[in-house]
């Protein structure tokens, strides 16, 4: 059976993601305004979370369930690294 993976951006002012899999709704969203630390919800509970390690590298660390399949964690890796090059672009 293939499932499908779905990512939304409801708002371009908002670091926020709704990723939608196998019927299940999860988000990613920033967990501030002024840090790059983003976690992963299911429903109103934090599963996971993805930061760098430190404010002078580029290194992050994902700390995601291992419940998700590898594509899904991989995806939702790529998307905060995504929306941390377009933060430093402005």
């Amino acid at each position: 059976m293939q499932r499908s993976l779905r990512a939304e951006k409801p708002s371009a002012f908002f670091r926020r993601y709704l990723l939608r899999y196998a019927d299940r709704t999860y988000t990613l969203e920033a967990a501030s305004s002024f840090r790059r630390k983003f976690i992963l919800l299911d429903g109103s509970q934090q599963i996971g979370s993805i930061a760098p390690i430190s404010a002078f590298t580029r290194e992050a660390a994902a700390d995601l369930p291992d419940t998700l399949p590898l594509h899904l964690r991989a995806f939702i890796i790529w998307l905060a690294m995504m929306q941390w090059r377009r933060d430093r672009n402005g």
